[in-house]
C-alpha cells in the first residue's frame, strides 16, 4: 500500500531501511525515523481500538 486507502486505512512508507524492518524488535541502536515510524503504526492501531470499543459500546 502507497497511498492511504481511507482515513483509517493509511499507506506508512519509508525511503530508509527495508521491507518490514519496522515490524521487527525495537533495538537501543534503532535510528530515530525508525522509532518514529513505530509510534507512528503504535497510533494508527491504537485508534482502531478505540474506534472498535466506541462502536460496541454504542450498541
Amino acid at each position: 500500500v502507497l497511498q492511504n486507502i481511507s482515513d483509517t486505512v493509511v499507506a506508512v512508507t519509508t525511503l530508509n531501511g527495508s521491507h518490514c524492518l519496522d515490524l521487527n524488535g525495537a533495538r537501543e541502536t534503532d535510528p530515530d525515523w525508525l522509532t518514529a515510524q513505530r509510534n507512528s503504526e503504535l497510533t494508527i492501531i491504537e485508534g482502531w481500538i478505540s474506534k472498535y470499543y466506541d462502536d460496541l459500546r454504542k450498541q
